[in-house]
């Protein structure tokens, strides 16, 4: 659906508004879809049709209107959080949040060293974390002769990546 618009200079500008999405996106969260998913070993594909099978059966969804349907990615996205417990004073809550995992291997056997959990997924952070991981396992950052990782945007970004924070 076009609107024709006026801009500021008066020429007449149409807007597609097929380029932006519906304003009835599904934002709800499925923790507890994906919680029971991870529990019985069911793939995110598949739990992504069954859930959307159900919501169409229920009349929720239709042909027409699938801006409630579930695809796998958003199952993935709710298992990649993990729930941990935040102590407050004299009380402990139970929270959900992200939490990146680093695993450190040796080359060029392959061999896994450990994995490390970062404070924050910053590239700042990343090399903090592996610094002690290598100072733990009395590695001599000296005697490195490479660091490599994969083509994240934390591990070649233009702001704080990875790979300088280890030079210095």
């Amino acid at each position: 659906m076009k609107i024709p618009r006026r801009s500021l200079n008066e020429r007449r500008v149409e807007i597609d508004l097929s380029l932006y999405p519906p304003e009835s996106q599904m934002r709800s969260k499925l923790t507890s879809t994906a919680l029971v998913s991870d529990r019985f070993g069911v793939s995110d594909r598949a739990t992504a049709v069954i859930a959307s099978s159900v919501l169409y059966h229920l009349g929720m969804i239709s042909e027409e209107d699938t801006s409630l349907g579930i695809d796998k990615i958003k199952i993935r996205r709710e298992k990649d959080n993990t729930i941990f417990q935040e102590k407050i004073g004299t009380n402990i809550y139970r929270r959900i949040g992200k939490e990146e995992h680093i695993s450190v291997i040796r080359e060029p056997s392959g061999r896994y060293v450990r994995h490390v959990t970062p404070a924050s997924g910053t590239g700042s952070d990343i090399a903090k974390s592996i610094r002690k991981c290598m100072e733990d396992n009395d590695v001599d950052i000296n005697e490195l002769e490479a660091i490599g990782c994969d083509g994240s945007a934390t591990n070649t970004g233009w702001k704080k990546w990875c790979y300088p924070q280890h030079r210095a």
